[in-house]
């Protein structure tokens, strides 16, 4: 239930829009049995203003993101050595902690 004072008494039924179980003094949808099934996703309640993700873009700037801060890390710790240094200390530390019996040397 949205809270019935401040900047919320100004909120319409556009603003709970794609929020199924919201109910209130405010809503049209009025608060009937806590105990009763609330709609849930798959109840397909589609907003109109939604527009589908193609996924094969997203996976496409997925992975151009994914290599230019990979790409990034590489070049600072090319051009910096102490953090190259200080990269490679923690690395190596870390494999001896996690894996013991696993040689360094």
């Amino acid at each position: 239930m949205p809270p019935r004072s401040g900047q919320f008494t100004k909120f319409d039924e556009e603003n709970s829009r794609g929020n199924p179980s919201l109910c209130g003094q405010l809503l049209k949808h009025k608060c009937e049995d806590a105990s009763a099934p609330h709609p849930t996703e798959s109840s397909n309640i589609k907003d109109e203003n939604e527009t589908p993700v193609d996924m094969v873009v997203f996976y496409w700037s997925f992975m151009a993101s994914y290599i230019i801060v990979l790409l990034g890390i590489v070049t600072v710790l090319w051009i910096n050595a102490y953090w190259r240094i200080a990269w490679f200390y923690f690395i190596s530390k870390a494999i001896h902690i996690w894996f013991p019996s696993f040689p360094l040397y």
